[in-house]
């Protein structure tokens, strides 16, 4: 909160350099957790100021020490979390590849878990990364792909169902979509 505050009152030259520091002091005692965190807390400062190619480098680093923990991953929420915010940040810079790849690791890891209770506890996450997966359909100019994501999105989920849409992102992210289409 505190830091909410300060971005809204426009102190981002010392945020920047506080997470700095916060990014070099958890590298200094080799904490990939906490170094992985700071690079993301970094990023949001590097979007609240329009500096895209910062956020998505921030964004890349993160994913990158996430990665090397064991099994893949230091932190499952983290992976996703970060994995969201790069796919989102691909997208404001118009870049649908590397949007896409995000979303659709993110798809492919949760479909590829062994048992459904770890499924089930990653349906928000999956519908995301569904409804990243519609505004890159829609950055490519697939409008009827985007559109079918939107409308199955704000259906009654089905048992077992993979995501679980929140009715007002679905309706944010379409009116998003139907004024740029």
């Amino acid at each position: 909160i505190r830091d909410h505050r300060r971005r809204l009152a426009g102190e981002f030259d010392a945020l920047l350099r506080e997470q700095t520091e916060e990014v070099d002091k958890a590298a200094a005692t080799n904490d990939k957790l906490a170094q992985a965190s700071a690079l993301l807390t970094l990023s949001v400062d590097y979007a609240y100021v329009n500096e895209s190619t910062q956020q998505i480098a921030s964004l890349e680093q993160a994913l990158a020490l996430d990665r090397s923990g064991p099994g893949g991953t230091l932190n499952i929420y983290l992976h996703y979390g970060l994995l969201i915010s790069l796919g989102n940040a691909y997208l404001a810079q118009k870049d649908a590849r590397p949007a896409r790849a995000a979303f659709d690791e993110i798809t492919k890891s949760i479909d590829g878990m062994p048992d459904a209770a770890s499924r089930a506890q990653q349906r928000r996450v999956y519908a995301l990364a569904e409804l990243g997966s519609a505004a890159v359909a829609a950055l490519n100019n697939d409008l009827d792909t985007a559109r079918a994501i939107y409308s199955d999105a704000l259906k009654a989920p089905m048992p077992g169902s993979p995501a679980q849409f929140t009715r007002s992102d679905v309706l944010l992210e379409d009116a998003r979509f139907e004024r740029n289409a």
